[in-house]
């Protein structure tokens, strides 16, 4: 937690009115204090029964394909019918998405929500980045469990199988990290939504980092649909968790004599 309370704390301070340091430090210390609530409830949905139960259907799923010649059947058909020069060019942004630095946009958001809190805006920001730092400790802390446990390699031109290997040396892509780091952003936001086109929107966006690996030879098939599915259930298990727990924000509509507005809360 020591890295997120220094990050916080910079962040916090640089955008909020320098007069006023020590009320973001304070700030600081209790949004630490509700990660610290929030975090073992997540995991605790996570890991019950009924998240556990899909996730066996998906490790059902991928073992299959890995361990048969669906991975490579796939990923030589999109080597030989689908990957060209326009799949190297439109999947050149998505590989890249995959690749950014998220932690720092999401205590960024954060720390821009905290400071516009009396806005939906910043409601919604710090909503969505608090919700996805969340999210990406879910499933990060599965990559390299699943790289050791599953320990199988990647296309590489054929050269390297995806046929599971139990603790082998070297098996560091039992699942894709690009596919799950890109993935999260747009399935919080996916998961924050009510509107129908939005949702089908991000979790479009969300399976394109994956598919930009497929392209590039990077990951077989079955790494990338672990990717996106351990990513939407820490997603769905930090959706849970939000409704059972105190939310960092909450808005409501109030009446006023000229007319209406939204009123945002930040509880800690």
């Amino acid at each position: 937690m020591k890295p997120l309370c220094t990050g916080l704390t910079l962040l916090f301070s640089l955008i909020g009115n320098p007069g006023h340091c020590e009320q973001a430090y304070q700030n600081l210390l209790e949004t630490t204090q509700h990660l610290t609530k929030d975090i073992p409830c997540d995991f605790s949905i996570y890991l019950g029964k009924d998240n556990l139960r899909d996730l066996g259907a998906v490790f059902l799923t991928v073992g299959t394909m890995a361990n048969t010649h669906i991975d490579y059947g796939l990923s030589r058909t999109w080597k030989k019918s689908i990957h060209s020069s326009f799949t190297d060019s439109f999947f050149k942004l998505p590989d890249n998405i995959g690749k950014f630095n998220y932690v720092a946009t999401y205590l960024g958001t954060m720390a821009l929500g905290h400071w516009r809190s009396h806005t939906l805006i910043g409601n919604t920001i710090y909503h969505w980045g608090y919700r996805s730092i969340r999210t990406l400790l879910l499933v990060g802390v599965q990559d390299p469990i699943y790289g050791w446990l599953i320990g199988n390699g990647r296309p590489l031109d054929g050269k390297r199988t995806s046929k599971w290997r139990f603790f082998k040396k070297g098996g560091e892509a039992g699942c894709s990290g690009h596919s799950f780091n890109g993935a999260i952003p747009f399935m919080t936001a996916a998961m924050m939504t009510d509107s129908l086109p939005l949702k089908i929107g991000f979790y479009t966006l969300a399976a394109l980092p994956g598919l930009a690996r497929i392209n590039k030879q990077a990951h077989y098939s079955s790494q990338v649909l672990l990717s996106w599915c351990i990513s939407y259930l820490a997603a769905r298990s930090v959706c849970f968790s939000e409704e059972i727990m105190p939310r960092p924000f909450k808005t409501k509509i109030v009446r006023t004599k000229t007319g209406g507005g939204i009123e945002a809360f930040l509880n800690f």
